[in-house]
Order: structure tokens, then C-alpha cells, then sequence
């Protein structure tokens, strides 16, 4: 996971394209941050044939128009309480819920969901992330594009914004190609 050093609240954006590599098992974490998925969240996960979009204290879920393995590119915008999907088809899908005052207690992380407890795996291990950008109030916070550090072949996402590489803080290593 990409430990990105950014604390989501009430009016994060999160905008990603990614595909996945293979059928993830029950989950596909792209990102996330909070205590669960209903208290102070802000998080993008697959969960059986499902999208899950904590926000606040409320999960909003969202059944695929088409299948979420054979698509191809996914292009996800979450903007603060609302969250669309456009699939590689050029089929969308919209879904809000009310909005709500919060701010999640730790980082937002890339490539799985930080709720605090190390004991419990929320890794994704087939997702592939063409970009990740993320907002704090309109104003662009991250930027990450995946990419490798040239002096040892590691890799990584660099934040165009901070201009800083990111490393997996995870265990093993991200595989590039």
C-alpha cells in the first residue's frame, strides 16, 4: 500500500482510473481511511459484485452496470458524498448520500483501506492504477502516477504535486509492466 500522508474529511475528491489484473477474492481495495465503513470514512472498495463507497458514516453501494473484471479501465470520481463510476463502455453510474461534517482519523492510503488495525488485511493484490488525484477543497493535494525509481529498478508512485516518490509500505513489492 501507498501510505499517501493525506487526512480525507467532508470535502475530498478522489479521482482514479485503474483496471483489474484478474477477479479480485470478495474485495478489491482501491483506496480508504476511517474507523469502519460508517464512521468517519472515506474509502473505494469492491466487495463481493459490489462497489462500496464509505462516506462519513454512511456506505453507499452500488451493483455494476457490467462486470467490474472484463471491463477494462475504470474511471471512479468521488467527489465529497457522491461517487461515479464510468466504465471503459462509456456507461456510468451515479450514487450520493447526505453530507456530512467529519474527518478520518489517519492517512489515506492507495491500495488498501486504513481503519488502524495492521491485523486485518485489507491489501489489494490485482488492481493496476493508471492515476490517482486526490483534492482538500477544490485545491489539488496529490497527484500520483505509477512509475519506477531509475537508480534501483523500485517502484513506486510519484506525486507530481510534492514531487516525492511513494514505495510500497506494505510487504513484497508492486509489480510494474
Amino acid at each position: 500500500y501507498i501510505d499517501t500522508g493525506f487526512v480525507p474529511n467532508q470535502d475530498t475528491r478522489v479521482v482514479t482510473e485503474h483496471f483489474y489484473t484478474k477477479q479480485p477474492q470478495n474485495r478489491g481495495f482501491i483506496y480508504g481511511a476511517g474507523v469502519s465503513a460508517t464512521d468517519r470514512t472515506f474509502e473505494l472498495y469492491t466487495w463481493g459484485n459490489n462497489w462500496n463507497s464509505p462516506y462519513g458514516n454512511t456506505n453507499i453501494v452500488m451493483t455494476p452496470q457490467i462486470s467490474l473484471f472484463i471491463s477494462g479501465k475504470i474511471n471512479i470520481d468521488k467527489n465529497k458524498n457522491s461517487v461515479t463510476i464510468t466504465y471503459s463502455d462509456g456507461t456510468s453510474q451515479t450514487k450520493s448520500c447526505e453530507y456530512v461534517t467529519f474527518t478520518a482519523p489517519r492517512n489515506l492510503w492507495l491500495f488498501a483501506i486504513n481503519r488502524g488495525n495492521p491485523s486485518v488485511d485489507f491489501r489489494a493484490d490485482c488492481v493496476q492504477l493508471c492515476y490517482c488525484k486526490i483534492w482538500d477543497n477544490n485545491i489539488l493535494a496529490r497527484d500520483f502516477v505509477p512509475c519506477y525509481r531509475k537508480s534501483d529498478g523500485k517502484p513506486g508512485m510519484y506525486d507530481l504535486v510534492t514531487e516525492t516518490f511513494f514505495t510500497n509500505q506494505g510487504t513484497g513489492e508492486f509489480i510494474y509492466g
